[in-house]
């Protein structure tokens, strides 16, 4: 009964989505706002701000309401692996936006007054966002030899999922601006440094992961005893950490292989910027047909391996380093892959669509039309990677519970239990020894939580795509009061908007941060029995639940002859 429900819940966050899906993407499914069965072709305005505000209020209800039933299904698995996912995407969440805004202040400050922003990052800003990644590398591990207790283990579930994060985006940023930098290089053609950048970032992760582990092996046994768990979280970072930064930047370097050199944009060598994919948001490029499909194919393939890798493959391997390295690698390569996939796939359907639109409709009645016929590309983009956003979720959602009902027919029963990880990012993890069935559908329930790294990045780049729209010249210009501090502001613009967007990071992410630290991490680690034993405690108070004001039998004694029938009180009369 229970997965009857979820699958009902699902349903409604499905509708949501797909209302939401149309108010993002309004001329798919909008109607022409011409009356167009009229003779004379009279010319009716599109009011396309109140219908998308319109339909956006109606979908978040109904996805917010969904995620909210998800969560407090009454299915163990659902409820622990939706957790998860939710823990998962806000880690990522927060994490990304502090990276980001952090690379937007290296890049305002060093920018000159008067001068455009450079198509790639300069030498300086790159030695100072890998002072900066140092920087992170050095402060985590000594957050979790020196101030985080062993007893504290909400304290070291939090550090080592949102430590990992930080890690991870803090090398995307400075390995994802070598790489667009590895063009310029003389010594590789750009196609090789493009492809060795990704071997360089794994050596560093190696080198990493490498160095803490021989310092730990220098202190005495005692210490070592001491700080066994905390050190077992520290190495879980680290594989984390470079598995998502090594697939990011290959699922990158693939991207700029399969750019379209036959269009004039992505061949003109006075912007190569525009053969990659910016690691924010931005302009995606034109890239070869069907790239979007075979993106999703491989997403597909390598989730299929990483639960293969985790259920037949562990005794093959006899380091846990690589073996561990392996599952995430694969993961995070199929999670960059959709949201790639996804961003180059609506960017081609907006861009035509709205196109289309201005060409067959506007031009009907050319006293109307005003300027080019054509959306410009920053409101394409920004408009594909909101929709990006939410089709993401709710793939994420349908492939969970998905996955869900694959894993329970697998093992032929309603629910199993679970195991113990301390990575929630990773998708696979060594499986236990045991029944085939069960730790196939353990592996399998391992890919649901790490589907949270995908819904995290899309909708950190939305975000990123809204503080932009908000703070465009032209908006801040006509919606904002003529004042002489908005004046200023546009002049100084891009700077001044890039330095409000950092901050706008920061403030976003401290607020999701302290809400995921304490309302959303000690459900995360809760385990399946843990989860079973609050249903059944939910169950019980609900049946024993009183309303307000209900009556409840009482018995007075009467001092009369007659029969003590007795009365009805309130709880409220009885005191």
């Amino acid at each position: 009964m229970s997965s009857v429900l979820a699958r009902v819940f699902a349903l409604a966050l499905f509708s949501g989505a797909v209302m939401g899906l149309r108010a993002l993407l309004l001329l798919w499914a909008c109607p022409l706002a011409v009356t167009q069965e009229s003779t004379e072709k009279e010319y009716v305005e599109l009011d396309d701000v109140t219908w998308t505000t319109a339909l956006l209020l109606i979908s978040f209800v109904i996805v917010s309401t969904g995620v909210l039933c998800l969560v407090k299904c009454k299915d163990e698995d659902i409820r622990k692996e939706s957790w998860a996912l939710l823990n998962v995407t806000l880690s990522i969440f927060c994490a990304a936006s502090f990276d980001n805004a952090v690379c937007r202040l290296i890049e305002t400050f060093s920018e000159e007054e008067g001068h455009e922003k450079p198509a790639f990052m300069s030498k300086p800003n790159l030695i100072v966002l890998f002072v900066f990644l140092c920087l992170v590398f050095v402060v985590l591990h000594l957050a979790f030899l020196c101030l985080i207790p062993q007893e504290n283990h909400h304290v070291l579930f939090a550090t080592q999922a949102l430590g990992s994060h930080i890690m991870a985006f803090a090398s995307i940023v400075f390995f994802g601006h070598l790489q667009m930098a590895a063009v310029s290089w003389k010594a590789v053609s750009s196609w090789g440094g493009v492809w060795l950048v990704p071997l360089l970032a794994f050596g560093v992760m190696v080198i990493l992961y490498r160095m803490v582990l021989h310092l730990l092996r220098r202190f005495d046994n005692e210490w070592w005893k001491e700080k066994r768990l905390v050190m077992h979280q520290a190495m879980l970072m680290q594989i984390d950490a470079g598995g998502i930064s090594v697939g990011f930047l290959i699922v990158q370097a693939l991207c700029y292989s399969l750019i379209d050199e036959s269009e004039p944009a992505s061949s003109d060598a006075s912007e190569p910027e525009r053969r990659f994919m910016p690691i924010t948001h931005g302009y995606p490029g034109h890239h070869k047909a069907y790239t979007e499909l075979l993106l999703g194919l491989l997403a597909l393939v390598l989730l299929c391996s990483s639960s293969v890798w985790s259920v037949c493959l562990r005794h093959m391997v006899h380091s846990e380093f690589f073996f561990e390295f392996i599952g995430v690698l694969g993961s995070s390569m199929a999670c960059w892959c959709l949201q790639r996939g996804g961003i180059i796939f609506f960017y081609q359907k907006c861009k035509s669509r709205m196109n289309r639109y201005h060409m067959e409709v506007m031009c009907e009645y050319p006293h109307k039309c005003h300027g080019s016929h054509e959306m410009q590309p920053v409101q394409v983009v920004h408009r594909a990677v909101i929709v990006n956003a939410l089709a993401m979720s709710l793939l994420a959602v349908v492939c969970m519970l998905v996955i869900d009902g694959v894993a329970d027919f697998w093992q032929g029963k309603p629910c199993c239990p679970a195991t113990h990880s301390t990575s929630y990012v990773a998708m696979v993890r060594p499986a236990p020894a045991g029944d085939l069935d069960v730790r196939t559908a353990k592996a399998l329930r391992k890919v649901m939580s790490g589907l949270g790294l995908l819904v995290g990045i899309c909708w950190d780049k939305a975000f990123e795509s809204s503080y932009d729209t908000l703070l465009d010249p032209h908006t801040m210009s006509r919606l904002a009061f003529q004042t002489d501090t908005v004046n200023e502001f546009i002049q100084g613009y891009p700077k001044q908007a890039e330095r409000m967007v950092a901050v706008l990071g920061f403030l976003v992410s401290a607020l999701v941060g302290c809400a995921w630290f304490w309302h959303i991490v000690p459900s995360a680690m809760k385990e399946e029995r843990d989860h079973e034993e609050a249903i059944k405690l939910e169950t019980q108070s609900l049946q024993n639940i009183k309303l307000p004001g209900e009556k409840t039998p009482t018995w007075q004694s009467s001092s009369s002859s007659e029969p003590d029938l007795g009365c009805w009180q309130t709880d409220a009369e009885s005191d």
